[in-house]
């Protein structure tokens, strides 16, 4: 079993490097490509001086999280793929490696990285599974869901969510420290808010009512316990 850990990233300069500091001590994975999604801000440089062997990709302009995952699994060479976010507060890379020990061991298809003690929103609404980008997934099912389904930037997790529920895959969530960066903070509050309000309106506009409350009420209730 081969595990690629891809991580997209735009303008994260303040905080990709304390992912990488953990995603490299991950045992058991086989490669590390970044995608660079068109960054302003020298995030690249500053990987480059810290981490010069890691592998990125860029793109020219800003494409969106659904496509920059798609040029990296065109270099991925994993038959299993972790998905990571650039922005990441307080990740532990021994979490990391229960989920891909639970992969290795299990015939489960897809483990959700789910965040401790999320907000309250974000627990009334199952946003800590729903919206994670933290997952490992076998390629050729990441592959198919950018094929079949065709999302655009942050629909991607969405879109995973449909294909795994439509193909009756076995999903499981198990629990992590870190968290994302609030919009808010990176953007300012006003930008921050247009943001998250105009994600939410895209997702459910990709979704529609129906397969929303379908994913709410019925996907991926169960965690993996150790």
């Amino acid at each position: 079993m081969t595990i690629t850990c891809i991580i997209p990233f735009f303008n994260e300069r303040d905080r990709i490097i304390k992912v990488l500091n953990e995603a490299i001590k991950i045992k058991d994975i086989n490669q590390i490509l970044l995608v660079d999604d068109g960054s302003t801000d020298g995030t690249t440089e500053q990987i480059k001086q810290r981490y010069p062997n890691i592998a990125i990709l860029h793109n020219k302009k800003n494409l969106g999280k659904a496509q920059a995952i798609g040029i990296g699994l065109n270099h991925a060479k994993g038959e299993y793929i972790l998905l990571l976010d650039a922005d990441l507060q307080g990740l532990k890379y021994q979490e990391v490696e229960k989920g891909i020990d639970v992969i290795k061991n299990t015939s489960i298809d897809m483990i959700i990285f789910k965040r401790i003690n999320p907000p309250f929103i974000a627990r009334m609404s199952r946003g800590a599974i729903l919206i994670s980008g933290q997952r490992i997934i076998k390629k050729e099912d990441l592959l198919q869901t950018l094929s079949l389904y065709k999302p655009k930037g942050y629909e991607i997790e969405f879109a995973l969510n449909q294909y795994m529920m439509d193909k009756q895959k076995q999903v499981y969530w198990m629990p992590i420290s870190a968290s994302n960066t609030r919009s808010t903070k990176k953007l300012g509050f006003s930008k921050g808010m247009q943001k998250i309000l105009h994600m939410h309106k895209e997702i459910f506009r990709y979704l529609g009512l129906s397969n929303t409350i379908k994913q709410l009420l019925f996907f991926c209730r169960k965690e993996y316990r150790l």
